[in-house]
């Protein structure tokens, strides 16, 4: 696949994440799929998850701890295999009221037609924070 062609499927992704459609954004990975962010503890979905049953198990996990209130991948940039994605958000842990914004950067990694890798680098002080005030 072209630069064009893998910031498009992950333009559908992000999409599909957006929509809630979680079996769809899981169909477009590999079988082998490595999906990683930066461990903070007492947070459920941080760490690295394997292969297409343990991202699901990280959508589980994330909709089972946040309310996400905005997601918005704001700019998509392609270069060989590699799309990195910049965005922000406002979320608020589940049966809390304070929310807090984060600005991310996702760099992901396509190999032949589906999503290889997933990395996320964002502001894991500010998420270690809102949990644990919510504990």
């Amino acid at each position: 696949m072209n630069e064009k062609e893998n910031s498009a499927l992950v333009q559908q992704g992000y999409k599909l994440f957006a929509q809630g459609d979680i079996p769809g954004v899981l169909k477009l990975m590999s079988p082998d799929v490595v999906w990683e962010s930066p461990k903070v503890e007492n947070v459920p979905f941080s760490g690295s998850f394997k292969g297409q049953e343990g991202v699901g198990q990280f959508f589980g996990a994330l909709a089972g701890a946040l309310d996400i209130l905005k997601f918005e991948p704001r700019e998509f940039i392609a270069q060989g295999n590699k799309v990195v994605v910049l965005g922000e958000g406002r979320s608020r842990v589940k049966g809390q009221k304070e929310e807090f914004d984060d600005r991310w950067v996702d760099v992901l990694t396509v190999e032949n037609g589906k999503i290889a890798r997933y990395e996320r680098y964002g502001n894991t002080a500010q998420t270690e924070r809102a949990f644990r005030a919510a504990r």
